[in-house]
């Protein structure tokens, strides 16, 4: 009987584990599964790159809504002076926001330290600190520099100062269709779910652009990416493979 006894007790313990061991890591973890070119052939219509990674997150709270931009996840912060010294805020329309020019220690001109607001009546350029959490999907393209790759500036030394890879993926447990691809347009890219319940699937990111072969023509590109969920965990980041544009 006693035998019979810590056989079970040794058979509890043992499924506990296994229950345990089966249960995913609350921080999302990404694997690589496929980058490929989508050439339109047609002037008129955007060439997509599509890149698709698999996803396990035990947390169950990857995705945002397209109207979360409250704390943490706002664009940036701005700044007044308040007794001398620099105080942040969320509201874009305050008339003593300070502006370039307005301090000796503010940086030039820049894409990353400068917002232009440019909608009457306000036509200026103001000093802020971009938060990195607006976004929860975050891409680097790589060119091949001989035999490195280099990280390109896609602001073209300032000229396009609001183009970035980055995007916000949906909440995804509006979605959590078991075995269903579905498409969610997202200001003019888009992404592919397919998932498998709501702690893992199949993610596509359709980058999508008219200038991807005039760009990098005769060039070889890759992506790096990572995630991050509602709680800022930030996933492992992967590398795609390579494309060379003719």
């Amino acid at each position: 009987m006693r035998e019979y006894l810590l056989l079970v007790l040794v058979t509890l313990i043992c499924l506990s584990c296994e229950k345990e061991e089966d249960i995913p890591s609350d921080i999302p973890v990404i694997s690589f599964k496929e980058f490929e070119f989508r050439n339109q052939n047609n002037p008129s219509l955007l060439d997509t790159l599509k890149v698709t990674f698999s996803f396990v997150d035990g947390g169950g709270d990857i995705g945002l809504r397209w109207d979360e931009i409250a704390p943490p996840y706002h664009s940036f912060y701005l700044f007044y002076l308040e007794n001398g010294q620099m105080t942040t805020t969320q509201d874009i329309y305050r008339t003593d926001l300070i502006k370039i020019g307005d301090l000796p220690t503010l940086p030039s001109f820049n894409c990353d330290d400068y917002v232009i607001r440019d909608s009457l009546p306000f036509q200026d350029t103001v000093y802020v600190q971009k938060n990195e959490f607006f976004y929860n999907i975050f891409v680097d393209l790589y060119v091949k520099e001989g035999n490195d790759f280099e990280l390109f500036d896609l602001t073209l030394g300032g000229a396009y100062c609001y183009i970035n890879l980055h995007g916000r993926l949906p909440r995804l447990e509006n979605y959590a269709r078991s075995g269903q691809r579905i498409k969610v347009p997202d200001l003019g890219s888009g992404f592919e779910l397919l998932l498998d319940g709501l702690y893992k699937g199949e993610i596509t990111y359709n980058l999508t652009s008219r200038s991807f072969r005039q760009t990098f023509a005769g060039k070889t590109i890759k992506l790096k990416l990572r995630i991050v969920d509602r709680k800022l965990q930030s996933s492992n980041e992967i590398e795609t493979s390579e494309i060379t544009f003719s």
